[in-house]
């Protein structure tokens, strides 16, 4: 139904809790299957663009659709490619540094 809204507020608390529950699994369950659909068709070739596109109407939102892709390969259990910066400069917020085309910075 979509563009309606529901009022819920004749809803008791306790039906209201098992309606958001549902939906919160309900969501979760489809951002999975997402993510695994993403790197499906990334891994068959299809343009960042193309995803960005497909995902958010967009097809500038190219590093949102690498971040979609990125959690998939997380969830299922592949390792997630490092990326250089556009720049070449990058902050390590876990080690801390700062590095310059992919290297650390000499002191």
């Amino acid at each position: 139904m979509a563009g309606h809204t529901h009022d819920t507020g004749e809803l008791p608390a306790d039906e209201l809790r098992d309606i958001a529950q549902a939906a919160a699994d309900l969501q979760a369950d489809l951002q999975r299957r997402l993510r695994a659909m993403v790197v499906r068709l990334r891994d068959g070739g299809t343009s960042w663009a193309d995803l960005a596109a497909l995902l958010y109407g967009d097809p500038s939102k190219r590093s949102s659709a690498r971040a979609v892709y990125d959690a998939g390969l997380r969830q299922l259990g592949r390792a997630v490619p490092e990326r250089a910066p556009k720049d070449g400069i990058a902050a390590d917020v876990i080690n801390g540094g700062i590095f310059f085309n992919g290297g650390p910075a000499e002191d």
